[in-house]
């Protein structure tokens, strides 16, 4: 799993709760980098 997303591989999203454990951040914020944030897009 780790290896594909590190490829750039799209992920389910049943899987962000488990990786937002291993990097020890809160889901809102795994799916906030994921995602892109609304004030980078803005620019």
């Amino acid at each position: 799993m780790v290896q594909s997303i590190y490829g750039g591989e799209t992920f389910d999203d049943s899987l962000l709760a488990f990786l937002s454990r291993i990097l020890g951040i809160a889901k809102e914020r795994s799916l906030k980098a994921r995602d892109g944030s609304e004030e980078s897009s803005n620019t």
